[in-house]
């Protein structure tokens, strides 16, 4: 599988820069067509389950043509997204050999900072970012912390960003500077939990979900500093930096060229918004803007399910920028945005308050029911937001 990796994204990468000629001169179906790639059929179709079953696939509400268009630029990014995973894990599982080959030399304390690195390199998600900088070696015990629920332990925190939990493992992260609000994802299953803290140093939080399930946790000191951290040793530095580097041309590569195909689907569908319905040519007009203002896929890839202006219950009217701004009754600076798992499109987290200073968080999802709906979820409280063309379609 992986000797074909390199030849398959090589003929990806190219159809992207050659096919755009053609564009003007059809009406898009063939535009993605996977015949003409070195692709077989099931790879096709695992993106689109893929797709679906991360709620990327655009709604049923628009005209048929466009939604087909939408949905293959969609499974034509998540190929490119699975190749681009394949080659990280084939670059990371050498550079993990070769760590593993270098604590076989030198003394026993930089042997085991070389294991320790293999293992942090080996449970790291293809979709995190390996920079030198992300990876991090602890002096001494570098134990996590536990919180717990009713008693009961609930989660382990690790300082590595990792988490340990009876049915599943996975990642955290702080997502406010005041170190109040932490997200956590985990690896199986469609869930993250927001965990919001009335301090940094409180005993007692309170955690939700995007079905709410609210929860509170305490823990038997406030957080504390954990082990030292320290430098891994200028070998095995290089090593990382090498990797990094290789990872980061494969990704900014692959993102030129989705760039470059989301603009010029923009381009077909500002010429489709012209003859649609008043109601559909909002909403066309609405994803054209955001795949023209995409600056690459890297985070908030697939935030087509959030595109357009949003009428919540109380009244708020939010739009959800490419960038991860979000706009509420025409000002900016008010709240932000980011997905709730690392590997799927069908749940945000909506954060208020000034960029990197959220004071509370909001799961936000696509209603699979009802087109044109979202569904938001605080810690105490559900309401719905609406797209106000859908409602007049």
């Amino acid at each position: 599988m992986h000797s074909t990796i390199l030849p398959l994204m090589a003929l990806l990468l190219a159809f992207g820069r050659v096919c755009f000629a053609e564009e003007s001169k059809d009406s898009g179906i063939g535009l993605f067509d996977f015949s003409q790639l070195d692709v077989p059929k099931e790879e096709e179709k695992k993106a689109r389950d893929k797709a679906e079953k991360g709620e990327m696939l655009a709604e049923a509400t628009l005209p048929d043509e466009v939604r087909r268009m939408l949905d293959r630029l969609t499974t034509y990014e998540v190929v490119v997204h699975e190749i681009s995973t394949r080659r990280t894990v084939t670059l990371r599982k050498s550079l993990k050999d070769k760590l593993l080959a270098l604590s076989e030399k030198g003394l026993a304390a930089e042997k085991a900072d070389c294991v320790a690195l293999a293992k942090i390199v080996e449970e790291l998600s293809p979709e995190e970012p390996l920079t030198p900088e992300s990876v991090k070696l602890f002096s001494g015990t570098a134990e996590g912390e536990r919180w717990n629920v009713k008693g009961k332990e609930w989660n382990e925190f690790l300082p590595n960003g990792r988490i340990e939990k009876k049915w599943t493992d996975g990642t955290w992260h702080w997502i406010n500077r005041q170190r109040t609000i932490f997200l956590v994802d985990y690896d199986n299953g469609g869930y993250s939990d927001a965990v919001i803290l009335p301090s940094p140093a409180a005993k007692e939080a309170k955690a939700f979900n995007h079905n709410g399930e609210p929860k509170r946790l305490s823990r038997d000191a406030p957080s504390r500093a954990f082990s030292t951290v320290k430098k891994p040793g200028s070998e095995a530095l290089r090593l990382l930096s090498e990797t990094s580097k290789q990872e980061a041309g494969l990704h900014d590569t692959a993102s030129q060229d989705i760039v470059a195909r989301r603009r010029g689907v923009a381009q077909w569908l500002l010429g489709k918004a012209k003859t649609a319905t008043p109601a559909a040519s909002a909403i066309i007009l609405a994803r054209a803007r955001e795949l023209e203002a995409a600056p690459a896929p890297a985070l908030l890839d697939g935030n087509s399910v959030l595109a357009g202006v949003w009428q919540l219950d109380d009244g708020k009217k939010l739009e959800f920028k490419p960038d991860g701004s979000v706009i509420m009754n025409g000002q900016a600076d008010k709240a932000a945005w980011q997905w709730a798992k690392a590997r799927s499109r069908g749940k945000a987290l909506l954060l208020w308050g000034k960029p990197g200073e959220a004071t509370d968080a909001w799961f936000v999802r696509r209603s699979t029911k009802e087109p044109g709906v979202l569904r938001f979820t605080s810690y105490d409280r559900k309401f719905s937001g609406r797209l106000p063309q859908a409602t007049t379609q």
